[in-house]
This record gives structure tokens, C-alpha cells and sequence, in this order.
């Protein structure tokens, strides 16, 4: 992996989403040539996550194992690959909308980790007791295919981003079509909380998928449906 694409940015550039799309592919590379590689299948791999920096982001923190020079705060970024995305927008179609989850954390200081990865909505564990927050976590998974590049990501929403999670469902249901039907187009901004600023997504309708992508995004879909999803996990309140 380049510097340019480890750091996020070529030059003071954010660096192009294709570089590591099939898209991109070089030319003297056969399409269906993967020796070496056959016995990896997808229950063998991880599925990339969309970040959204936030202050306290690791990718943020030099010295952090995570760290992304030149991430700044607002900007969108893949969590495997360190590619850069700016603040959008990012096209997309989804190729699953995985219902909500709850998920609990071991305390930092106890080592961190996921201690249960699937709390029940209903357990006392996912309900507030007075002014005490939940002990875990709601989370909303949505399995993203970006375009033109068609890199498979996933968008794991939780906290203040249960609002945008709602708004992209509700533009699901509303087109009374497979998920995978619809576009959409995401960007950041800023937001203010009761602990200060922080950084949020926008999320708005961007049409129809054309033929192409309709078949694209159906293939991944069936691909996908059955799968268990193995995506990174983040505690705390990086975005509140």
C-alpha cells in the first residue's frame, strides 16, 4: 500500500475512491486471473466499514495505531484501506439494511471488547435508568456499494446517527422496491450537542438505479442476504 493511499491524500489531495476499485484494475492484470487467492471467500474477510472523524477519532490521534495523516475532522474514510473520502458526496445504493442490534462493550478499563454481540432491544441492558445511559448499544448495519466505483461498504450507524438510520429506512420502505433499488447520496456536516460540536452525515435521495447497477447491486445482494457480517465495532460516544 502507497503512502498516498495509507494517508488519505496525495499531495494535499484527497485521494481518488478508485484506486483500489476492480474499476481501476491495471491493464496487463487478466480479469478472472486470481491465483493465489481462490480459497478466500467471503466468510474469510472483513467487510470495510464507513468511518466519520470525529475530535477524539483514533484516526485522529498521531502515535494511534489508526492514525490517518491528514484526516481532518468531518471527513469520511475507510476504515481498512485509510482511503480518504472527504466530506462526500459518496453515491450509493444499498445492498442490505440488516434490522436494529444491540451490542455490549467491555469497559476500556477492563480490556474493551464486545462482551455481548447481540442484546436483546427489549433487555434492561438496552434501557435508560434515570439520568444512566444504556449499558449497550443500538446499532442500525447497512451494507453500502458506492458508485462509480462499486467498492462493497458497510455503514454502521448508532446514537446520533439513529436519526439518519430512520431517514435512510424510511426511503426504503417509501419506494416499495427491492433495498436495492433506490440511489442515494451522502455527505457530513456539523452538528451542535449538549457536549459541543460533532460530526454528523446527511443522507438524501439521489433516483433510481440505472439497469446496470440494478443488476450489480441484485447479484451482491443475493451474494450477501445470508451472511454473517463480520464489521468493526466502536464504543463510547465519538458521535455525540
Amino acid at each position: 500500500m502507497t503512502n498516498g493511499r495509507k494517508n488519505g491524500r496525495k499531495n494535499g489531495a484527497i485521494a481518488k475512491r478508485d484506486e483500489v476499485s476492480i474499476m481501476n484494475r491495471p491493464t496487463f492484470i487478466e480479469a478472472q486471473d486470481t491465483r493465489g487467492a481462490e480459497h478466500i471467500g467471503k466468510d474469510d474477510i472483513q467487510m470495510p466499514r464507513l468511518g466519520l472523524t470525529q475530535a477524539q477519532s483514533p484516526q485522529m490521534l498521531d502515535g494511534d495505531p489508526k492514525f490517518i495523516d491528514g484526516l481532518r475532522v468531518g471527513e469520511l474514510f475507510n476504515n481498512l484501506t485509510d482511503i480518504n473520502y472527504g466530506k462526500g458526496p459518496l453515491v450509493f445504493s444499498i445492498v442490505r439494511a440488516d434490522p436494529p442490534r444491540g451490542i455490549e462493550f467491555t469497559p476500556l478499563e477492563e480490556g474493551g471488547g464486545i462482551k455481548d454481540f447481540d442484546v436483546p432491544l427489549n433487555d434492561p441492558r438496552m434501557q435508560w435508568d434515570g439520568d444512566t445511559k444504556p449499558i449497550a448499544t443500538k446499532f442500525y448495519d447497512f451494507v453500502l456499494m458506492l458508485w462509480p466505483t462499486r467498492e462493497l461498504i458497510a455503514l454502521s450507524l448508532k446514537s446520533s446517527g439513529l436519526k439518519v438510520a430512520r431517514q435512510l429506512n424510511t426511503y426504503i420502505k417509501l419506494r416499495n422496491a427491492p433495498v436495492f433499488a433506490g440511489k442515494y447520496e451522502l455527505t457530513t456536516t456539523m452538528a451542535k450537542g449538549p457536549a459541543g460540536q460533532y460530526a454528523a452525515y446527511i443522507i438524501k435521495n439521489a433516483g433510481w438505479a440505472n439497469e446496470e447497477e440494478y443488476q450489480l447491486t441484485s447479484q451482491a445482494y443475493e451474494s450477501l442476504k445470508d451472511k454473517t457480517i463480520d464489521i468493526e465495532r466502536v464504543p463510547g460516544e465519538d458521535d455525540e
